[in-house]
């Protein structure tokens, strides 16, 4: 079923840029809901999940499964009698990093869905809060995704200047980089399976105007 409505994750982060090795307590605000779950997805090669943070209060915490957290996967979940208001988690940056530009809401693990205090099905959204340009973020997408032959790596700059990608598989391994001069607002980039010489799951690494931006993209056989 498909949600009619969305339900905010609002996830508070102070700092723009997340320097290597600083350990950050990324908190999350839930938006009335009742009872929720979904998959937090990111990239293994800039970020590492270290657990949730302990409430001090009696508020409970989310089940999650970590098991896949070196692919960069957290399932969590919760459905308690206590509604849970907020809770938060620990990452490590493993290079300098924006939070907001490589988390997000995954349906890979755990089917996303959220739910309100009047059971109404909601599609949960993740929302970045705490810098005053929060908006002003890096976008990236390719299409299709999935894709077996070729595909195309759209994205929008701030700014006219270089942007560089970097493409790795799930173990970490570079299969492809590239770089060049683009023009200020939407960009494409083509992109070919030969390219990659793989299939299955690859990330997608941006590095552009001081931002670092990751997505997932699955190589067809």
């Amino acid at each position: 079923m498909e949600g009619r409505n969305i339900g905010i994750f609002s996830t508070e982060n102070r700092k723009k840029v997340d320097k290597k090795g600083e350990v950050a307590e990324v908190k999350f605000d839930l938006e009335a809901m009742a009872a929720w779950q979904f998959t937090l997805a990111f990239n293994p090669q800039l970020i590492e999940f270290q657990g949730f943070v302990k409430n001090e209060s009696d508020t409970p915490t989310p089940i999650f499964n970590a098991s896949r957290s070196n692919e960069g996967l957290v399932s969590m979940l919760y459905f308690g009698k206590q509604p849970i208001t907020h809770f938060a988690l620990k990452m490590k940056a493993l290079a300098d990093v924006s939070l907001a530009d490589v988390i997000q809401i995954s349906s890979e693990m755990t089917p996303a869905a959220a739910w309100n205090h009047e059971d109404e099905q909601l599609k949960p959204v993740l929302e970045f809060t705490g810098f005053a340009d929060a908006g002003a973020t890096l976008q990236l997408i390719c299409q299709p995704n999935p894709f077996r032959e070729q595909a195309v790596v759209s994205f929008s700059l701030h700014e006219a200047g270089e942007a560089r990608f970097s493409f790795f598989d799930a173990t970490g391994k570079v299969l492809f980089t590239t770089y060049g001069q683009f023009e200020k607002g939407r960009n494409e980039l083509p992109l070919r399976s030969e390219d990659l010489a793989t299939a299955g799951l690859v990330f997608i690494k941006m590095e552009a105007a001081g931002r670092v931006l990751t997505k997932k993209l699955v190589v067809l056989p």
